[in-house]
């Protein structure tokens, strides 16, 4: 069968690689096509355009790129008008993927929304389009199949990705940076996270970076001698680091999995800063927080988003008693998550949809 995947951010490019080798393993006949980025093209995805060309954020970064936007999506749609895959994948990035829904449902193309936007949060209007245009929704969290179900959606959790790394080898001294996915959040926060290196020269630091981001932005500015930065190994650099400042998305969650303490942060221009404020309907910010409904972990926002209150907090994480009930409250999101097998079960729901009249 043919299969069309679209992920906008780099998290689901994890996801879609995973998802495509579980495809692969149910259908040997498979062909996957789509936007996606280096994790998914290592899979075996034919790619129409790279996943980082979506990854805009807020509002005024998607109007300054509303031309490039517009001309990826009308490509997009073509493509899936004349490929007519036997299923359209989408995952995460509602803006770019609500629309494409309604394109390929319109043409008679079952459409599956793995990581649908998070309606719970902000942006109930979207309500309408996934009630509409979604044959199945799989969900990221548990709490979220509850929700969209007593909203008449037909929602599935079949799990959360589970990391198996050698948690035992921590480094005392070492604190993982994590700038985020797109070049928006970088620019925001690299300034913030060389300060806090530099205002602490007797702990190693160490930046994770991401392929899809030229290693020419994060060395615009000289890093002190105590800052390194290491591409691509996210989830290792984690689990060796006794702590880690993570930049709000679903790394807080992968920081919480590999046992991490940490500190949230987040900033963005004044103007996505003050809309999100009119918007957002939840409390919090990270996902841990968010699924457990209480402080778990702290969140620095926009002006609280300073070096010497990322270095408070790192010292508080030290301290063995906080760090405990951290890590307690660490067991209790993972338990809540399970430990299923979500990329085998979605890919077996994906494929009972496509074979639907």
């Amino acid at each position: 069968m043919k299969y069309f995947l679209v992920a906008g951010e780099q998290s689901g490019d994890q996801h879609g690689a995973e998802l495509i080798k579980a495809l692969t393993k149910l259908d040997q006949n498979s062909t996957f096509y789509g936007i996606g980025g280096e994790k998914m093209k290592g899979t075996g995805l034919k790619c129409l355009y790279n996943q980082s060309d979506l990854s805009f954020m807020g509002f005024s970064d998607v109007v300054l790129n509303l031309p490039k936007l517009l001309q990826i999506f009308n490509s997009t749609k073509n493509s899936i008008l004349e490929i007519a895959p036997d299923v359209l994948i989408l995952i995460d990035s509602a803006g770019f993927n609500l629309r494409l829904a309604k394109y390929a449902s319109k043409a008679n193309i079952k459409v599956v929304y793995f990581i649908p936007p998070k309606v719970w949060a902000w942006g109930r209007w979207r309500l309408k389009k996934l009630r509409k245009y979604i044959d199945e929704i799989i969900v990221l969290f548990p709490f979220e199949k509850e929700y969209f179900k007593n909203l008449g959606l037909k929602a599935h959790y079949f799990g959360s990705h589970q990391m198996a790394l050698n948690l035992a080898d921590r480094k005392i001294n070492q604190v993982a940076l994590l700038p985020g996915s797109r070049l928006q959040e970088l620019k925001k926060m690299l300034p913030v996270f060389i300060k806090t290196a530099t205002n602490n020269p007797n702990w190693e630091f160490k930046m994770c970076g991401i392929a899809s981001i030229e290693r020419e932005y994060y060395l615009e500015t000289k890093y002190p001698p105590n800052l390194i930065l290491v591409t691509d190994h996210t989830h290792e650099i984690l689990a060796q680091s006794a702590a880690a400042v993570v930049t709000s998305g679903t790394a807080t969650l992968e920081a919480c999995l590999l046992r991490t303490p940490q500190v949230v942060t987040y900033k963005t221009s004044w103007l996505n800063y003050l809309l999100g404020r009119l918007l957002i309907q939840v409390k919090f910010i990270s996902l841990v927080n968010l699924i457990l409904d209480k402080h778990v972990v702290e969140e620095l926002i926009q002006s609280q988003c300073t070096p010497q209150k990322i270095t408070n907090e790192l010292k508080r994480l030290t301290n063995s008693k906080k760090r405990d009930l951290l890590l307690t409250d660490y067991e209790k999101v993972i338990a809540k998550l399970g430990n299923e097998r979500p990329y085998l079960k979605t890919a077996e729901l994906a494929i009972k949809v496509a074979k639907q009249p």
